[in-house]
């Protein structure tokens, strides 16, 4: 008996809220009660605006060079920063083709007087050659008149190595 009275209460308790629910409508919302803002200020007191994408110069710069037979090391200037412009490298891709069994001990992109170590994956081998690439998102500032430059060091000095480089980003303006 209990049992049955307890589920009755129960059902009785939900219909009761279906039924506050159902029936009642809704609110007027406060949001239209409020007054429009209107911002006046006077030209001794402008209001501050920051145009964020105003002034971006796309840029991008492709670039390969080789580390020849009987060398370990060598570089690629890919460009070199204009005056009244500062370079924001968003992105770097790299393509190398190294004789197989070599690796790469040090793959950089430099500028500014930073270094930022590239690291490539191996992506298969034809024909005695090892195929490695890679595409790093990183953001970096270069300022006017430094250089931007790819280097790669290997291990051996046998074969000739290709190393390919597609740098992207964009110029702004600096006073």
């Amino acid at each position: 008996m209990n049992r049955f009275r307890n589920a009755l209460l129960a059902t009785a308790a939900a219909l009761l809220i279906v039924q506050a629910l159902l029936f009642t409508g809704p609110g007027q919302a406060l949001a239209q009660n409020v007054a429009s803002v209107i911002v006046a200020n006077t030209a001794a007191n402008p209001v501050p605006v920051r145009d964020v994408d105003n002034g971006q110069q796309p840029v991008i710069v492709a670039g390969s060079f080789a580390i020849a037979t009987g060398q370990n090391s060598a570089s690629r200037l890919l460009l070199t920063v204009p005056a009244g412009k500062r370079l924001v490298v968003e992105t770097v891709s790299i393509s190398l083709d190294i004789p197989q069994g070599q690796f790469l001990e040090k793959l950089t992109l430099t500028g500014n007087h930073h270094a930022f170590e590239l690291a490539p994956t191996r992506l298969g081998t034809n024909a005695g050659v090892d195929w490695y690439g890679g595409t790093f998102a990183f953001r970096t500032y270069v300022d006017p008149g430094a250089e931007v430059i790819v280097f790669g060091y290997r291990n051996v000095t046998s074969g000739t190595t290709v190393i390919s480089a597609v740098m992207s980003g964009y110029y702004i303006d600096v006073p």
